[in-house]
């Protein structure tokens, strides 16, 4: 006997899914599970938005959703919007600050500053929380008898270590 049905579209993206627990499933007896996956522009380009419906044991929907930033944009590499549960909007995205630079910048809904990681290369320069508590990141490179790298880390008193 068969527990588990999945539904896909057009294009193989799994649309439904039903966990069997009952004779007949329905939201209040069985685990379900809906998802919607569809495109839309906003203001700052197209965004891949997949959106999740799951029901609790009072047949009550659960929605969070998420949307990713799948146009090229001159200005940002990569932007994801989260909603979750209870509809809290979460944002993160990374943006182009020169040739070899990069900005992640993050918001919460419990915060008012955004966190922002730059980074020069790969390499993590500073770090800014959501409290906006700066802490630094700095590398040395030496060479001869005792070659290595030394990294540095500021923190938003003034303690390396």
């Amino acid at each position: 006997m068969n527990f588990k049905f999945t539904t896909n579209d057009d294009f193989g993206n799994e649309t439904r899914r039903i966990l069997k627990l009952a004779g007949t499933p329905t939201t209040e007896n069985s685990r379900i599970q809906e998802t919607i996956t569809l495109f839309e522009t906003r203001t700052d380009g197209i965004y891949q938005t997949i959106t999740s419906t799951r029901y609790n044991a009072a047949g009550t929907e659960i929605v969070q959703s998420s949307a990713r930033l799948i146009s090229e944009s001159e200005t940002i590499e990569s932007k994801t919007i989260s909603t979750d549960v209870r509809g809290n909007v979460s944002t993160a995205w990374t943006e182009f600050s020169g040739a070899t630079i990069r900005l992640q910048k993050s918001q919460i809904p419990t915060a008012t500053n955004v966190a922002l990681t730059r980074i020069i290369d790969g390499f993590t320069t500073q770090q800014t929380d959501y409290a906006g508590t700066l802490v630094q990141y700095a590398r040395e490179f030496q060479t001869g008898e005792n070659a290595g790298m030394i990294l540095t880390a500021t923190d938003g008193r003034g303690n390396a270590t």
